[in-house]
């Protein structure tokens, strides 16, 4: 279900309109004659179907395939990765790069392009980052317009062009056993880290938060009151009822396990907090990426803006969004993997030598 939290055994199942997907996790020396675990139930869907007078599509079913496409996906079972389908993708790029070449396209062109890049990103959310300018071009634009390619859209395009052979998720990085809590003052930026047992962090992992909120950048009256600590969590963003809940696991994490300084930096300038809660965590992202490749990081974040566009992989705020932009990088050639927590504010540890963060940095 899409609201649900990853299966935790070695199958899972899972149904969109009408299409019924089982998959299996086997040793890679299973025999090629014994069904699968998740052959058997679709096997067993089927016969389900059919008794209730429910054609299945024969032609369109398949079993235990190492590599297959469904649900507008490509999935290698071998290598472990999930993107979007290539024969989406291929034809998308040769568009572009002709579209691109002409130097000039169509307002509604450009919003079907933007719509189809969506669609493949997905897998590696972060590469949204480079749609700003895809965005802006056809904004406020009726849908015959001629928009000229030039600047950073043109750029742009290419960029993703080059990226969307990497736009998908490693489901064999694995997930590393701590938890890194970042956040950021008027001082600057800093982040601590607890070690938690490997099995913890698996069972922790499939309770991570998967949907985004808020994107935008604080207004200054309430990022002054963020950066003092004055601002109640309910009132970070517009509409409260949009708010993350907070999940008192979460909180016993927090306020039990034993953290230790990563890092600590003062901020080159002034800057709004949201900034630089965003920047903390890309750096300790940084950190991690090159001390432990293709991993999944836990993170527990206070800050529901910062929060909800490392989930979402772009912002509204041009500022947020640059950050994103030139983390890629390491993000990509590290198979980082961002997997965040709500920590609110008052359950932040105190400890003030490891978590200045939390409370006053120590110069």
């Amino acid at each position: 279900s899409l609201q649900s939290p990853p299966m935790c055994g070695d199958t899972a199942v899972g149904i969109v309109i009408d299409d019924f997907i089982s998959l299996s996790k086997v040793a890679l020396d299973h025999p090629t004659d014994v069904l699968s675990p998740a052959a058997r139930l679709a096997d067993e869907m089927q016969s389900v179907y059919k008794s209730v007078n429910l054609v299945p599509h024969e032609k369109k079913a398949f079993r235990d395939c190492e590599q297959s496409n469904f649900w507008g996906i490509d999935l290698d079972g071998v290598g472990g990765i999930v993107r979007g389908a290539l024969k989406r993708a291929i034809p998308l790029t040769g568009i572009i790069l002709k579209m691109v070449k002409i130097g000039f396209a169509t307002a509604d062109l450009l919003q079907v392009i933007a719509g189809a890049l969506l669609s493949l990103l997905l897998y590696r959310r972060r590469l949204m980052a480079l749609l700003d300018s895809l965005f802006d071009s056809y904004r406020n634009r009726m849908p015959r317009d001629i928009i000229k390619l030039e600047g950073p859209l043109k750029s742009d395009l290419l960029s993703l062009c080059c990226l969307l052979p990497v736009a998908g998720s490693n489901l064999r990085a694995r997930i590393s056993p701590r938890i890194t809590a970042t956040d950021a003052s008027n001082w600057g930026e800093a982040g601590v880290v607890a070690d938690i047992p490997p099995k913890a962090a698996e069972e922790l992992y499939r309770h991570a938060l998967k949907k985004n909120v808020w994107t935008r950048l604080l207004n200054p009256s309430s990022a002054l009151l963020r950066s003092k600590g004055l601002l109640p969590c309910e009132e970070e963003l517009p509409n409260p009822d949009e708010a993350f809940r907070y999940n008192p696991l979460w909180e016993k994490l927090a306020k039990s396990l034993t953290f230790k300084l990563q890092f600590k930096q003062s901020a080159s300038s002034h800057r709004r907090i949201n900034i630089g809660e965003v920047k903390s965590v890309l750096k300790a992202e940084k950190l991690h990426g090159l001390k432990d490749p293709c991993s999944r990081e836990i993170y527990g974040i206070d800050s529901q803006v910062a929060l909800g566009a490392l989930l979402k992989g772009r912002a509204s705020s041009p500022a947020i969004n640059s950050l994103l932009c030139q983390s890629l990088p390491h993000m990509l050639a590290c198979e980082s993997y961002f997997e965040g927590m709500y920590f609110s504010s008052k359950s932040y540890p105190s400890d003030e030598r490891a978590c200045g963060i939390f409370a006053k940095l120590v110069e």
